[in-house]
């Protein structure tokens, strides 16, 4: 496992169902370490296994998976790097409404992972990175409070109020000072 400097965690794993567990774990406590809620993490680790599994029932036992853990300012992303001849992603079409059940009709087992996977998670992406590399991006969106107006009550201003339209540059050093300390 690697920790990059802007806080990136990235490992390579073999794409083999008994590391698994490793993935899933270090995905979640990445998670954990950068803000998810408890529910936004269930949600993503059990996309994150069925997503493994279902690569790992693909491919060779040779192949790894890279994976890389993001923490973006709104969310977190989850990549999963690998190259594939038959990278089959079918089963994470939702926009169809009829998929689910027409997997079960059809007795698709295989994919219905990938179904449940792509319900579980805010938003992913498939992206060709060169010939047959291909990069599957999860992202779980941060949960933020609701902004209330007594939120709002700590900024009101302070009788007696005064506002200087010509500002000297001390008053605006001042105020830039202030603002950093309350938002930086």
């Amino acid at each position: 496992m690697h920790q990059h400097k802007n806080n990136e965690i990235s490992l390579t794993l073999p794409l083999q169902e008994s590391f698994l567990p490793i993935a899933q774990s270090c995905v979640e406590r990445a998670g954990s370490l950068f803000g998810l809620n408890k529910m936004k993490l269930m949600r993503l680790g059990l996309a994150v296994e069925e997503i493994f599994l279902h690569f790992a029932r693909l491919s060779g036992k040779e192949q790894t998976v890279f994976l890389q853990m993001v923490p973006a300012a709104v969310s977190f992303d989850v990549h999963f790097e690998l190259t594939s001849d038959t990278l089959d992603l079918k089963g994470m079409n939702i926009v169809s409404a009829n998929r689910a059940k027409a997997m079960l009709e059809e007795e698709d087992y295989n994919r219905l992972g990938l179904l449940l996977a792509a319900s579980f998670i805010d938003n992913f992406s498939l992206e060709q990175l060169a010939g047959r590399k291909y990069r599957l991006s999860l992202r779980q969106e941060r949960e933020y409070p609701l902004v209330t107006d007594t939120d709002f009550t700590r900024f009101a201003p302070v009788p007696p109020f005064h506002l200087d339209r010509s500002p000297g540059e001390a008053n605006l050093q001042q105020v830039c000072i202030q603002t950093l300390a309350l938002y930086g």
